[in-house]
């Protein structure tokens, strides 16, 4: 499937150059309380919604499910940051997750009679999923001050495109596509404020973007590619969480900093060369 120049300048270039843009500028410009959990978020929808409107992907006024893709971004977007403000409990904030995610859940879900598991299943499912992601993902964004939380988290969004790419599911791939760049423009300026939380507030969008579209390719998907790559993307940010055991976090170096992302790393080609393993006879039709 080749991309022409449009696709690479809009769907790439675009929201990379936008999200990069609006996440320096909020770092800079907002209080200092709110510069810590706005800009990521911020900076991903903003960068999505320009790319999906320069491509003209869909109608604004929404009539497929996956049309609903920006006002849900932007829910989460709004709902992530907010969340995470001072005073707000992990309780609290596990239930305004739950909150978004279920009303995205319900928009965003497809409508087919045939749909299998049920419509229904998927309601209770898909939130429960989105949310065993995005509170650990939450986690880490407290502890991980600098890029490599969002270069991991970009390592894993390139990962789910390669998979949605070989299950045959060009639009969805379009999707997480637009999120996979704004995600690089996130974190190409995060190197420049290696002190500072650089997604803090953001792993509700995040999850909407890898967990969702992950999980809907899988149930829309007529490819034999396995449930576990889809499923490790996804989960492979998570994975960070045993880097800051405290052996591990203590090594010094560039030793120390690989052993660490060594796990996420490793899940993402796991789940790439399962699913290439898979469709290795589709190929040979080419």
């Amino acid at each position: 499937m080749p991309i022409t120049p449009n696709e690479a300048l809009y769907g790439f270039a675009a929201p990379a150059l936008v999200a990069a843009a609006i996440f320096w500028i909020a770092q800079r410009f907002l209080s200092a309380e709110a510069r810590e959990r706005w800009p990521a978020a911020l900076a991903i929808a903003a960068g999505f919604t320009i790319s999906y409107a320069l491509l003209q992907l869909g109608p604004w006024s929404p009539t497929s499910h996956w049309h609903w893709t920006p006002y849900a971004l932007f829910l989460t977007a709004l709902i992530g940051p907010v969340a995470a403000a001072n005073g707000i409990t992990l309780v609290e904030r596990v239930l305004l997750y739950f909150a978004a995610v279920w009303i995205a859940a319900w928009f965003i879900v497809p409508t087919y009679a045939d749909l299998e598991p049920s419509r229904t299943v998927h309601l209770i499912v898909w939130p429960l999923w989105m949310l065993a992601i995005a509170v650990p993902l939450d986690g880490l964004s407290r502890r991980m001050n600098g890029p490599w939380l969002p270069a991991i988290v970009t390592i894993s969004l390139a990962a789910g495109m390669v998979v949605i790419l070989l299950s045959g599911n060009a639009k969805l791939m379009q999707i997480l596509g637009m999120g996979f760049a704004a995600m690089v423009g996130v974190t190409l300026v995060s190197l420049l404020s290696k002190e500072k939380p650089a997604l803090l507030g953001a792993a509700l969008p995040v999850t909407l973007l890898s967990g969702g579209y992950l999980l809907d390719a899988r149930v829309q998907s007529f490819s034999e590619i396995p449930l576990i790559c889809y499923l490790l993307p996804t989960l492979a940010p998570a994975l960070l969480w045993i880097g800051l055991w405290k052996p591990l976090a203590e090594r010094p170096g560039f030793s120390g900093v690989l052993l660490r992302t060594l796990l996420p790393i490793i899940a993402c080609i796991v789940a790439v060369a399962v699913a290439i393993w898979t469709e290795r006879d589709s190929f040979n039709e080419y």
